[in-house]
């Protein structure tokens, strides 16, 4: 998971702007790309929570940290434990940071490393933890330890405010926004575990699922409307497993926690996202505390929950500049019960702790 990775910097944003991510980009050509991807909400604490417990973001504050953090959810080190699977998360912070740790180990994660267990202070960043680069090389040591069949998450953190790397990389591209060189700084330190990872045994039997957590300062229309606020990357790559092709169907976190438990060959579950693999007509689904957001293929829908909904052809209208609601009622009928039916199943298995 790549902090603050928002669409934008990348190949696959829709403004015409150069990338910071040439590696991830070149990645995208030999992985299952998916171009329109979302994130389940806006803070790192959704992304953990919708990818490992297959649970959206449609509260005003995150289930991290809230009443509901204990409800019982099929969550992806629980599920994989059942199949003889050891789970480990790395996050190279304060292992209290963000509230990953409690969370995970609720949800049966086996293993967490922060930046506490990692040996060598020098690499400290001075404010956030320790730099991508040589921490995404200690995890790429670390896997190989660990026994098999295992499934790790990763959780980088240059990226983030204040945006702190090494001075050798200072000859990379500024950009335009305070974040860009520290996103192709973590670009560069994913190039290099790759190359490492690649190395490995178990390179060829792993399936890599890269994403953003978030987005973070988005500085153009189709990237900072309230659909495009949420547009990340996000890919399967196994070489010999997964033919390369770009996939342009929604996808979102949520679906990320439903392919691995379907790849792990999980037969019973529950999760609000759909397996990435089968192929179903797929929507994404996003709440920032005032408005909600509903995504199809081909339609968006925002609604604050009591004023009439708008409906946007982002297809062709990536500024969200034209509301068709009134031309096309049926369509917003529709894209408005699906809404309801993710909010009525989300409220009622939190209500009821029903997720398991």
């Amino acid at each position: 998971m790549l902090e603050s990775f928002g669409a934008e910097y990348t190949k696959i944003n829709r403004s015409g702007r150069p990338s910071y991510t040439p590696f991830l980009d070149s990645l995208m050509d030999v992985s299952i790309n998916y171009t329109n991807a979302y994130a389940n909400g806006l803070r790192s604490m959704d992304a953990v929570a919708s990818v490992y417990g297959g649970v959206p973001s449609l509260m005003k504050q995150p289930l991290l940290g809230s009443l509901y953090s204990t409800v019982e959810l099929s969550s992806l080190p629980s599920k994989l434990k059942e199949l003889g699977y050891f789970s480990s998360f790395y996050h190279a912070a304060d292992e209290l940071s963000m509230g990953f740790k409690p969370f995970l180990l609720s949800q049966g994660l086996d293993e967490y490393q922060a930046k506490q267990q990692y040996p060598n202070t020098a690499d400290f960043d001075g404010t956030w933890g320790i730099f991508d680069g040589p921490y995404l090389r200690y995890v790429s040591e670390k896997l190989t330890q660990q026994n098999q069949p295992w499934i790790s998450g990763i959780f980088t953190l240059s990226s983030h405010h204040p945006y702190k790397m090494p001075e050798k990389y200072r000859h990379l591209p500024k950009g335009t926004s305070e974040i860009h060189q520290s996103v192709g700084y973590t670009d560069e330190a994913l190039r290099q575990f790759f190359k490492s990872a690649s190395t490995k045994s178990w390179f060829t039997n792993t399936v890599f699922i890269i994403t953003a957590d978030h987005t973070s300062i988005n500085q153009t229309k189709p990237h900072s409307t309230y659909r495009g606020k949420y547009t990340i990357p996000l890919m399967l790559y196994s070489p010999g497993r997964f033919d390369a092709k770009v996939d342009t169907s929604v996808a979102q976190h949520l679906d990320i926690h439903a392919t691995v438990l379907k790849l792990a060959g999980k037969k019973e579950f529950k999760s609000l996202g759909r397996n990435l693999l089968k192929g179903d007509r797929g929507y994404s689904i996003q709440y920032d505390g005032n408005v909600y957001v509903c995504t199809s293929d081909s339609l968006t829908l925002q609604w604050n929950g009591v004023a009439k909904p708008k409906l946007f052809a982002y297809r062709t209208d990536s500024a969200h500049s034209r509301n068709l609601a009134s031309k096309r009622p049926e369509d917003t009928a529709e894209m408005l019960d699906v809404l309801k039916m993710y909010i009525q199943k989300y409220n009622y298995r939190l209500l009821n702790n029903d997720f398991k």
